[in-house]
């Protein structure tokens, strides 16, 4: 049997719709699980999860919101972080200055005024950033993973 131009339109579109699902991704809940040193609790509602591709570059934005027990399981799972430092408590943006200045200069959890933050920087060139907010007081940690 011939391939026809109408066997090939379907087999593209195929194609299309498979990358386009972004089918095969490792889900979010695990990428910051690992990357992050945490585990986040079961009982949780996600309130977005979203992928943004951008060519070589991509963006990973899941945000969830914790009810009281769940948010109190999950600020001891900072606590237990490898990346946990209770001494960096600053008013400002993490950086490399302040990743330097942490135990774990690879990433650092840290306290901040709405509750907890972290970042994670892996590559210089050619890097992926991990960022989370967690406002204590909303119940709501933002994380966010970039690739450039």
């Amino acid at each position: 049997m011939p391939v026809t131009f109408k066997h090939q339109s379907i087999l593209i579109g195929l194609i299309f719709t498979i990358t386009a699902c972004d089918w095969g991704r490792t889900p979010s809940r695990e990428r910051f699980e690992k990357n992050c040193h945490i585990t986040l609790p079961s009982d949780v509602q996600v309130l977005r999860d979203e992928y943004q591709d951008m060519g070589s570059d991509y963006a990973i934005y899941y945000t969830l919101k914790f009810n009281p027990g769940a948010l109190k399981t999950f600020v001891n799972s900072i606590k237990k972080s490898n990346y946990y430092d209770d001494v960096v408590f600053l008013n400002r943006t993490i950086n490399n200055t302040i990743l330097k200045e942490s135990k774990n200069n690879n990433g650092v959890w840290r306290k901040s005024l709405q509750g907890y933050q972290f970042y994670k920087k892996i590559g210089e060139i050619e890097f992926t950033e991990f960022n989370i907010n967690l406002d204590t007081a909303a119940r709501i940690a933002s994380f966010e993973e970039a690739a450039n």
